[in-house]
């Protein structure tokens, strides 16, 4: 420093040297920040030098959200002692979530004046900074690739305000060392809610030629972030690839699932690969097929299996495979979707009556996608019910109609029938629930008529007895067999007669009847004898077949003379007459009727062929062995040698109408009924006659008695007069 005294013309001169700060401290503060906001925090950095000569005594730090004098201390940090020029640094993560706009954070050194310092005026700091409505990070799973990978490149973006974000785009450049442009992308951003945090993704995958060396990754996001830089190194290396041929399956529940993996090396790789799985659903099994993969001179391929291993839920699925080895390690994502389907049938719950017919509507609805074609299957229906389908495949697009039709067959009550879908592997059922009520047009009753050599009339009886209609089918005097049967398909019964031959009067016939008495069908014969007849729905389409039997045999008695007739030295030693021949054919022939026209089917049968038995053959009709298709049961006529021998013999069909044949004989069996004994007469040439025991035939009917689905056969014993009359039921045991 120096000093000038003048007065008047008089001047004196001081001078005085010394150091600035000698002896003394001084404490300066700075406050800083590079703004990088990460996870909605922003880091700040403050530190303290002592500029001074001396050193300075510990002491203290305090920091403010805000201004000194104004603002919140959030933070107290301890001051070491400093030497001359010796600095000491602090940092503190401070969350800015809700905090956009301007701010301020200030610093103050020695608050308490702990130090003597030269200069106080620099032990307090301030620093301003502006934190946007949104802030915008880079990252990578790692610094270093080798060409040919893919890249993830992950843009985290948070709102920092309260206040829900607009739309915005995410705009990724990647640049060479020459500042070349190797790729671009841009990607919509949603609205974000206030001070949330999302996530956007974007794959760059590289070339496999792409030159070695840095690359930077820059990120900004339109209307709001600053922008932001990463930096990746691609370095030529031996490595692998893994990829799959199908990383996104979609799969049935319970259905195996498999992914064809393909490794494949790169530039001379060499070695074995582990793979392995992260986040398997719950109810799987994993395995590789082969783990570890060896890779030499090209791909390799190996398979992830699936297996179902407890009940999991539908959805969908992230997984990802790691594959490592020769120091590489590669990732791979991979989706599975468990789908399902729902069926209902609409309306599930019907009534109504015998004869009539229902419907409903199946429905598939898709659950998480499922689109595999569905096949519709009906459990089986009772016996006397019928049911069809629009259609036994059924897409997501469409629905199907089941039709159901009754007969007479069908008793009443609640029936309970199952439809199932089926998918690849899933199988799913719904019940449709029917109540048949009984139809009064088809309640069963009784018809009679009378014996030979009365007039035909048929009466019709309910089943208490009353007399409900009555109608004289023809005019003749002659033995008339009767039965019932639906032969037009409409569900009610018609009378069918069978008309034996009479002297001086046309052949034997059948005729069909109403109820009433409305003819609906006759069918001539050049037979003279008596007609049997049944029927019973042998093809199984709802219309019942006419099985007509009869008796055919070459009339000799017009050759004989009367006085050796008389004589008896034409009669052998069983007293029948040796021109009269024991042979003659009982014939048994099936028709289909057809509006008015008895249609032949073919089937043509001689029952009792081998035997010689004479006489028209019983018949019925009926399923003996439960198989849900009618056999052909037969009797012997009234010939007086022929025992109740019944047979039962399978039809075949197959070959369509005018083939129908039997197929086979599964019932031969002779009843015993009660034995008469009677005294033989000596002298059979001059007048005896000798009554032949367990004779006569049997007849025949057949029906369901138990409700077991097959029917039992009952046997009348044949019309010896000096025999009781007599019924025997045979009853199914063992098939037969």
């Amino acid at each position: 420093m120096k000093a000038r005294l003048t007065s008047a013309e008089l001047a004196s001169t001081k001078e005085k040297s010394f150091v600035y700060g000698n002896g003394l401290a001084d404490l300066t503060a700075w406050i800083f920040s590079d703004e990088n906001i990460k996870d909605g925090i922003m880091k700040f950095s403050i530190t303290v030098k002592n500029r001074g000569k001396m050193p300075s005594e510990p002491t203290t730090l305090y920091l403010f959200d805000g201004p000194i004098a104004t603002g919140l201390r959030i933070a107290t940090s301890e001051i070491k002692n400093l030497a001359p020029g010796e600095f000491q640094t602090f940092t503190h993560d401070f969350n800015v979530l809700g905090r956009t706009g301007l701010n301020t954070f200030s610093v103050w050194a020695d608050p308490e004046n702990k130090v003597v310092e030269f200069d106080e005026s620099n032990n307090e700091a301030n620093f301003n900074f502006t934190v946007p409505s949104l802030s915008l990070m880079t990252t990578l799973d790692r610094e270093v690739y080798s060409p040919g990978e893919s890249i993830v490149i992950r843009g985290v973006i948070t709102n920092l305000s309260m206040e829900r974000s607009i739309s915005s785009r995410l705009i990724t450049t990647i640049r060479d060392a020459a500042f070349n442009i190797n790729f671009m992308d841009s990607k919509d951003v949603s609205p974000i809610d206030g001070m949330a945090t999302i996530a956007i993704e974007t794959s760059w995958l590289t070339g496999i030629n792409l030159p070695e060396g840095a690359y930077t990754i820059s990120q900004v996001l339109e209307g709001g972030a600053a922008p932001t830089h990463a930096a990746v190194t691609l370095k030529m290396d031996k490595d692998f690839a893994v990829a799959a041929a199908q990383p996104q399956q979609k799969v049935e529940m319970g259905e195996a699932v498999q992914y064809n993996l393909i490794l494949t090396p790169v530039r001379g790789f060499s070695g074995e690969v582990s793979l392995s799985l992260k986040d398997c659903p719950s109810g799987y099994t994993a395995s590789f097929s082969p783990n570890p993969v060896f890779l030499a001179d090209g791909p390799a391929q190996a398979n992830l299996n699936l297996i179902l291993s407890s009940q999991e839920k539908i959805g969908s699925y992230k997984m990802t495979i790691f594959a490592t080895g020769g120091g590489r390690s590669h990732d791979l994502s991979l989706g599975l979707d468990l789908t399902d389907f729902q069926m209902t049938v609409t309306p599930a719950t019907q009534s109504i009556k015998q004869l009539e017919e229902a419907s409903c509507i199946i429905t598939i609805k898709p659950l998480n996608g499922f689109s595999s074609p569905v096949t519709l299957e009906l459990d089986a229906l009772p016996r006397g019910m019928k049911g069809s389908m629009s259609t036994s495949q059924i897409t997501l697009s469409n629905k199907v109609t089941l039709s159901l039709a009754t007969s007479k067959w069908l008793l009443p009550g609640l029936y309970n029938l199952n439809i199932t879908a089926k998918g690849k592997v899933l199988h799913h059922t719904a019940t449709l629930t029917l109540m048949v009520d009984k139809n009064p047009a088809i309640t069963p009753g009784i018809v009679t008529v009378p014996g030979p050599m009365n007039k035909p009339v048929i009466n019709s009886f309910n089943p208490q007895g009353v007399l409900l209609n009555q109608f004289q089918a023809f005019d003749r005097r002659f033995s008339t067999h009767i039965a019932a049967g639906d032969i037009n398909g409409d569900g009610i019964d018609e009378i069918i007669a069978g008309v034996g031959w009479a002297a001086g009067r046309s052949p034997s016939f059948v005729g069909i009847y109403k109820k009433d008495g409305t003819p609906v069908a006759l069918l001539g014969t050049e037979q003279k004898s008596g007609i049997t007849v049944a029927a019973g729905d042998i093809d199984g389409d709802w219309v019942e077949e006419v099985a007509v039997g009869y008796h055919h045999h070459p009339n000799r008695i017009g050759e004989i003379d009367i006085n050796t007739w008389l004589l008896g030295d034409e009669w052998d030693e069983d007293g029948y007459c040796a021109r009269y021949h024991r042979g003659g054919s009982g014939i048994v022939k099936v028709y289909k009727v057809m509006g008015q026209e008895f249609m032949d089917t073919g089937l043509v049968l001689y029952p009792y062929e081998n035997e010689g038995y004479r006489g028209t053959p019983n018949i019925a009709i009926a399923d003996v062995d439960g198989d849900g298709k009618p056999e052909l049961i037969t009797a012997p006529g009234p010939d007086p040698f022929a025992p109740a021998r019944i047979k039962v013999f399978k039809i075949d069909t197959s070959e369509g109408m005018g083939k129908w044949k039997i197929a086979s004989l599964i019932f031969d069996f002779i009843v015993p009924f009660e034995k008469i004994k009677v005294p033989k007469k000596e002298n059979k040439k001059k007048g005896g006659w000798f009554v032949h025991i367990e004779g006569y035939g049997a007849n025949i009917a057949a029906g369901d008695l138990d409700g077991d689905g097959r029917a039992e056969i009952i046997i009348g014993a044949g019309q010896d007069p000096r025999k009781a009359g007599q019924v025997i039921i045979l009853r199914g045991v063992d098939g037969l």
